[in-house]
């Protein structure tokens, strides 16, 4: 158990380290695309607050990088510490996901900042860290909005960057060795099997697998290894999924209510899929790992790879070999046959040499 809490720790403290290093690449990254922007009519802009879901620390360091960075460009960077600025950018909603509000109107207002040309403003689509797949991912787009027309004169897309550090999908304390290794071994065939179908993993939809996941072990497993092996999943929490079901009166195991889903936030596809047998078949003295899963295109409904069963099997660690024997009534009969036979045969020998002549 201990074991366990430090490599979390220490898994948690090197995801962290991750998602640093993917805000300070798309810090960089938008910098370098502005620096590389000429429009004559432009010689000072103002790099303004961001908007987005993350702390505002994260969104300051992201702002004073990117004016570092492009001192020196076609651009001077004004600075925003006069009365002026406050007043103005004090009229602003600074909400979350707010990139809206900066329409042409509003772009026009920073015309009344003497001598600004032109301001670049944007959001932080998202900055967070997944523990299950030990992936961190920052996503920024940015604007320059010119305050004579109130046009957006340049756009730098979506500046993405991500860092997969490995999962850290603990296993559960009851669980045994077996079983983990068979799961391991099933979860790597199922994306060996999907890398070799040459299918397009970069944007698709991860629901929880059903039927006989413990505590959804093997679902975090999976998501884990499709992530290390250069794949985009997206996992879909089990309460966001469950208030989709319960608002739509679907079931989890529709197909199309996992396309509707799917097509609402924008996946390609989806993989679904239920666990079929995850345990130890004491007789045999193994761990046996069952799966079906399978991929669908989210715009046409049709499955682009569908590999039937997926099986992962390991045998127990021999000390826990006599301990499983010694619970098996059938062991407990075969051995209490095979004493008698002893028993009877070193009487059968005594019997028959007290009777021999002499």
């Amino acid at each position: 158990m201990a074991a366990s809490l430090l490599l979390l720790t220490s898994a948690r403290a090197e995801l962290g380290r991750a998602l640093d290093q993917t805000i300070n690449e798309v810090a960089q990254e938008a910098a370098k695309k502005l620096k590389q922007t000429s429009f004559g009519d432009i010689k000072n802009i103002a790099v303004l607050p961001l908007w987005g879901d993350c702390t505002p620390e994260t969104k300051n360091y992201i702002v004073n990088t990117i004016q570092s960075e492009i001192i020196g460009g076609p651009y001077k960077v004004m600075e925003r510490n006069t009365q002026a600025w406050d007043t103005l950018l004090g009229e602003i909603e600074w909400g979350n996901l707010r990139e809206d509000v900066m329409n042409a109107d509003t772009v026009q207002r920073f015309g009344r900042i003497e001598g600004c040309d032109a301001i670049v403003y944007g959001t932080v689509r998202e900055c967070a860290d997944d523990p299950a797949s030990g992936r961190a991912v920052t996503r920024l787009t940015l604007k320059m909005g010119v305050v004579e027309t109130g046009e957006a004169k340049w756009s730098s897309g979506e500046i993405k960057s991500v860092r997969i550090v490995g999962p850290t999908a603990l296993p559960r304390t009851n669980m045994d060795p077996a079983i983990i290794r068979a799961i391991n071994q099933l979860t790597a065939n199922a994306v060996a099997g999907l890398k070799g179908k040459n299918v397009n993993t970069s944007n698709f939809a991860f629901f929880p697998l059903l039927g006989q996941d413990e505590d959804g072990y093997l679902t975090e497993v999976l998501q884990a290894e499709l992530t290390k092996a250069g794949c985009n999943p997206a996992p879909i929490a089990k309460t966001e999924w469950q208030e989709y079901l319960v608002a739509n009166s679907r079931r989890p195991e529709s197909v199309e209510a996992m396309r509707d889903f799917s097509k609402r936030k924008g996946y390609d596809a989806f993989l679904y899929g239920s666990v079929n047998e995850c345990r130890i078949i004491q007789r045999k003295y193994k761990a046996l790992a069952r799966a079906t899963l399978t991929m669908v295109g989210t715009e046409t409904g049709e499955a682009v790879w569908s590999p039937g069963e997926i099986r992962g099997q390991s045998y127990l660690d021999w000390l826990d070999i006599p301990g499983i024997a010694v619970a098996d009534p059938l062991v407990w009969v075969v051995g209490g046959v095979i004493i008698l036979l002893i028993v009877w045969r070193a009487f059968a020998k005594l019997f028959k040499s007290a009777t021999r002549p002499r």
